[in-house]
């Protein structure tokens, strides 16, 4: 609960946050490219789920909020999805992606552009948009997260997971095992 408050704490911000998205964006990775009020991505980025199912609809309630339940279940049913940055914008993930070589330079024109609006008037714009979501019902979703989270975390199959990392190494458990395996010990 304690992360997730810290992500909250972006949203409750009153000035914009602007995520910029590139290499890698794995897991929690995404939750915070997300919370952000705009995120730029690589174009091929790779943006995906975790890579051993350690928990259960945590990093999964950012997704459902912003691509909906459908592709949300198709990206995290099976462990270790990905899809490219250009990919995650076109889901509506993040906002825009661009050619890597395109990013910092369409980053910082952003921000020149949001630096020009007063920072009143950019508060009251966040604040408004983000009142909205909360009447739908925004934080109530993240929040109802950690609770199914909580309760993963005590399931045979994530003590199975955790066992072995323990004893085998992470890299082993990313590499070796087959989920399958490691739920029946």
């Amino acid at each position: 609960e304690r992360i997730m408050r810290g992500w909250l704490r972006i949203w409750d911000m009153r000035l914009a946050v602007v995520a910029k998205v590139h290499g890698y964006c794995l897991a929690g990775g995404t939750q915070l490219a997300t919370i952000c009020d705009v995120t730029f991505v690589s174009n091929e980025c790779k943006v995906g789920t975790p890579q051993l199912p350690l928990g259960a609809g945590y990093v999964a309630s950012s997704w459902t909020w912003l691509v909906g339940p459908k592709k949300a279940k198709e990206m995290f049913f099976p462990t270790g999805e990905m899809i490219t940055g250009a990919e995650a914008a076109e889901w509506g993930l993040f906002n825009r992606a661009v050619p890597a070589d395109e990013l910092d330079e369409t980053v910082a024109a952003y921000v020149a552009k949001v630096a020009r609006t007063p920072k009143d008037i950019i508060a009251l714009q966040k604040q408004s948009a983000n009142r909205i979501q909360e009447i739908q019902g925004f934080r109530e979703a993240m929040l109802q997260a950690v609770e199914v989270d909580a309760i993963a975390h005590a399931s045979p199959a994530v003590k199975a997971i955790n066992a072995h990392i323990k004893s085998h190494g992470l890299q082993d458990s990313l590499l070796g095992a087959t989920m399958l395996e490691f739920a029946e010990g």
